[in-house]
C-alpha cells in the first residue's frame, strides 16, 4: 500500500512537505513513515520508540500533519498528538479494508470492454480523477490528477466502456512489485452507478493483471461504504487487515 503512495507522492510539488523515512532499530529498518500531498502522514511498523522518534522528527521539522494513516487499529496515540498540537479536536476520520485477490470471479452485470486509456481519454480521466480524490479522499485534487495523468502515460490506466463504447468506469493500478499491484483507483459517475460497472471492470483489470504474471491484485475500501466492501469479495477478493485513519476533526474551530 505504501509502495502505491510513494509513486503518488514522486509527482507532488517540492514546496508541499512532502518526505519519506525509515524508523531504524540496532541497525535494523522496523518502520517506515511517508508524508503524503495533502498533509496526510502514512505510517506502518511503529514501535511506541519508533513512534516516539518520529514524533521528535516532526517536532524539529515544525511540520505536523493534518492526519495520520495506519496507526494502529484505533490511533489512540496519535489522535492525541494531533490533537494536542493543532489545539483542535481530533479523531477517527476512516475506516479502511484491504483485501487481496489471486484468483477471479466473473460477475454477472451489463455487456462491455476494459481499454488502455489513450491521449484521447485525457479529458475523462482528469475529470473522473478529480471527482475521485474530493469524493472518497477528501482532497488533495491537483496532485491526484498529476498522478494519474503520468500513469496514464504507463499504460496504468483503464476505461471499462459499456456496449455503446461510451465510458463507464474508471479503474487503475496504483503500484507494481514483483509479484503483486495494487487496484486503484475505481471510479464510476454517479450517473453509471448501481449497473454493475464497476465489479465488471474491476475483475476485468484483475483477470489481466493475474493472467500478466502476477500472483495477486490487492486494493483497500472505506469500511463506511457497504457497496465497495460487499462488491469486491463477490468477485473473489478476501479481506485481510484493517487500518485506521484519524485527524483533525472536520469544522474544528
Amino acid at each position: 500500500m505504501m509502495l502505491g503512495h510513494c509513486r503518488r507522492w514522486k509527482y507532488a510539488r517540492d514546496d508541499d512537505g512532502s518526505y519519506a523515512r525509515l524508523v531504524q532499530e540496532q541497525g535494523e529498518d522496523v518502520a517506515a513513515v511517508l508524508w503524503l500531498p495533502g498533509g496526510t502522514l502514512m505510517v506502518s511498523g511503529l514501535s511506541t520508540s519508533a513512534e516516539a522518534l518520529v514524533v521528535e522528527d516532526l517536532q524539529r521539522r515544525g511540520a505536523w500533519p493534518n492526519r495520520v494513516f495506519g496507526p494502529g487499529p484505533d490511533g489512540a496515540r496519535w489522535t492525541q498528538h494531533l490533537a494536542a498540537h493543532h489545539a483542535k479536536p481530533a479523531g477517527v476520520i476512516r475506516r479502511h479494508r484491504v483485501f487481496v485477490a489471486d484468483a477471479v470471479r466473473a460477475p454477472d452485470g451489463p455487456p462491455g470492454t476494459l481499454r488502455r486509456t489513450a491521449a484521447g481519454d485525457v479529458p475523462v480521466v482528469t475529470a473522473w480523477s478529480r471527482a475521485f480524490a474530493a469524493e472518497a479522499m477528501g482532497g488533495g485534487e491537483d496532485a491526484f490528477v498529476r498522478f494519474m495523468a503520468a500513469r496514464l502515460e504507463e499504460g496504468d490506466v483503464h476505461l471499462w466502456c459499456d456496449a455503446q463504447d461510451r465510458p463507464a468506469c474508471l479503474v487503475g493500478v496504483a503500484a507494481h512489485s514483483e509479484h503483486g499491484a495494487r487496484v486503484g483507483p475505481v471510479y464510476t459517475p454517479p450517473g453509471q452507478r448501481g449497473q454493475g460497472h464497476a465489479a465488471r471492470a474491476t475483475a476485468a483489470l484483475t483477470q489481466r493483471l493475474l493472467d500478466g504474471g502476477k500472483r495477486f491484485a490487492c486494493l483497500f475500501t472505506d469500511l463506511a461504504n457497504p457497496v465497495s466492501n460487499r462488491l469486491y469479495p463477490r468477485i473473489g477478493y478476501r479481506p485481510v487487515d484493517d487500518v485506521v485513519e484519524v485527524g483533525v476533526l472536520p469544522g474544528s474551530a
